[in-house]
């Protein structure tokens, strides 16, 4: 796992089960993050406040971040929690290399050892959870 453009932690948490919790009406089910290991603390510590609201002094912008809900994904953009619609999805500084091997047919944790030989900025333990979206 990466943050701060290095590889700091081999197995540092970055995805986080955070079923119990709701978000604009849907069932909360994982927060996963990159980038700034301060602003993706910031980030998940909203996760407790009323409709995860960025209640940080300003916009988040060196982080990235993917929430699951029962009904679809979302992507944190600066302040505000955006819907994503495409049918894959990726974060960090390797995300153009694994959607590209995706795309080529490789499946998403053979896609992340695709990116972390490429990307300097990518590596360390692999986490794999399976997210099968519920309607």
């Amino acid at each position: 796992v990466t943050c701060d453009n290095i590889i700091t932690e081999s197995d540092m948490q970055k995805i986080f089960d955070i079923s119990g919790y709701e978000f604009r009406g849907e069932k909360c089910r994982y927060f996963a993050g990159a980038g700034s290991v301060e602003e993706l603390c910031i980030l998940r510590n909203t996760i407790y406040q009323p409709d995860f609201y960025n209640t940080a002094t300003r916009p988040l912008e060196s982080v990235e971040a993917l929430l699951f809900t029962e009904c679809g994904v979302y992507r944190h953009e600066g302040r505000v929690w955006v819907p994503l619609l495409a049918p894959k999805y990726a974060i960090g500084s390797g995300a153009d290399f694994i959607l590209s091997a995706m795309e080529l047919g490789l499946n998403a944790q053979h896609a992340v050892k695709h990116a972390c030989k490429f990307d300097t900025k990518s590596g360390g333990k692999i986490a794999v959870v399976s997210i099968n979206k519920r309607r």
